[in-house]
């Protein structure tokens, strides 16, 4: 395990003096050395041993802060007194997919209170986990892991989400009316409900810095009701899962700042779009679906002036064809979608290919021929988001570490 920005050789030398003395007078020697070291030079040394933020060490073991404080008593107290080692908290309360342990769920979120506690007045980067769709019962400490973090919502700077269930908040909107949330530092926000309507429980969010939403809601009305035009208008990148075309439409329509989307899109009727959505500075544009093969609907009604990167599936660019799905008909839909876009392409990846020869030689010649602005062309066979990654990679706009590490 490597990152870039801290040292695990450091973490290597705490273990070993982690070690236990074999004699007190020993243990004495050993705490003495460390204590000529000055303060300022530890804790330099202390946040260096952990990921950079906002990523999040593990609670216990090999670069977790906890390790500091078993060194002696010097750097116990110091570590503890340092609100910026326990700012970046994971907690997974069924880790590596393990069966459900309530007792041990129940000991990590006391140690993840400890951190909260620690952290003072700083701004966090959180995490929740725990795969409730695989347990048909959620762990009771679920609820209160969230409500735990949630006391401190006004800090989150960035922050995943699990939801689970809580049942002391009704999981209709209508009756959370009342529940605001102001979270006037939070830039970065996954949310995943796998429980319908468990994300009533986080009310109106006010979020004046949110610039990045990776979502899958369980009732795609949440979209709407966790969050205001104006901060849909702020996003810079969004990522949404199984959204139905309306909802999409409806969404980009508002979200006019986006510079990087990716939309998978559900298997429901599409309902007209009757107005043009115009999207000045979209640069990046992935658009799939589970089994759905047109969204005619929606890209006709697009305009992206300023898109560099596109991803989308075949059978799109195919129900986009004068003459149907036919191999020789996708440059000819491109070429429509373009004009009506008023852009010019450099990257192009074409998804689920079912008619386009994905492995024959030239196949990618007539979208370079027909685009002269294209400098990459990938044809997939599927539409698995690891293997699009790489191709629509920008920056840290999305990859495993977006905008926090995925286990999804």
């Amino acid at each position: 395990m490597n990152h870039d920005g801290y040292f695990p050789q450091t973490m290597d030398l705490l273990g070993a003096l982690d070690e236990p003395s074999t004699t007190s007078t020993k243990s004495a020697k050993e705490e003495s050395a460390l204590s000529v070291i000055p303060n300022e030079v530890l804790v330099e040394v202390f946040t260096h041993c952990l990921p950079p933020y906002p990523a999040c060490p593990p609670l216990y073991g090999a670069y977790s802060p906890t390790q500091l404080t078993h060194v002696c008593r010097l750097w116990r107290d110091l570590a503890t007194a340092t609100p910026a080692l326990w700012r970046a908290i994971s907690l997974d309360l069924i880790p590596n997919g393990s069966p459900v342990d309530e007792p041990l769920a129940e000991k990590l979120l006391g140690t993840a209170e400890t951190w909260l506690r620690r952290s003072g007045t700083l701004s966090l980067s959180v995490v929740l986990r725990c795969r409730w769709d695989q347990h048909p019962e959620p762990l009771a400490v679920a609820s209160l892991a969230l409500s735990a973090f949630l006391a401190h919502h006004e800090r989150w700077e960035y922050a995943e989400l699990r939801v689970p269930p809580s049942p002391d908040v009704s999981q209709d909107p209508a009756e959370n009316a009342d529940i605001h949330r102001a979270m006037p530092r939070l830039v970065c926000l996954r949310l995943t409900a796998s429980y319908l309507g468990s994300e009533a429980v986080l009310g109106h969010i006010h979020a004046p810095k949110l610039r990045t939403l990776y979502a899958r809601a369980s009732n795609d009305a949440f979209y709407f009701w966790l969050f205001d035009p104006p901060t849909w208008q702020r996003l810079t990148c969004l990522k949404l899962k199984d959204l139905p075309p309306d909802y999409a439409a409806q969404i980009l329509a508002q979200a006019t700042g986006l510079v990087h989307c990716w939309l998978r899109i559900w298997d429901s009727e599409a309902a007209p779009v009757s107005e043009r959505i115009h999207l000045p500075h979209l640069q990046t544009f992935v658009i799939t679906a589970h089994q759905r093969r047109t969204m005619t609907e929606l890209l006709d009604a697009l305009v992206l002036p300023s898109i560099k990167r596109l991803a989308i599936r075949e059978a799109f660019l195919g129900a986009l064809a004068a003459a149907g799905p036919q191999k020789n008909a996708f440059v000819p839909a491109l070429a429509h979608l373009f004009s009506r876009w008023g852009s010019s392409l450099a990257r192009l990846a074409v998804l689920d290919c079912e008619l386009i020869e994905v492995a024959a030689a030239g196949a990618k010649e007539p979208f370079l021929q027909a685009f002269p602005s294209l400098v990459d062309v990938e044809l997939f066979l599927e539409d698995e988001e690891r293997s699009v990654l790489p191709f629509v990679a920008v920056g840290d706009a999305w990859d495993d570490n977006w905008p926090l590490p995925s286990h999804d």
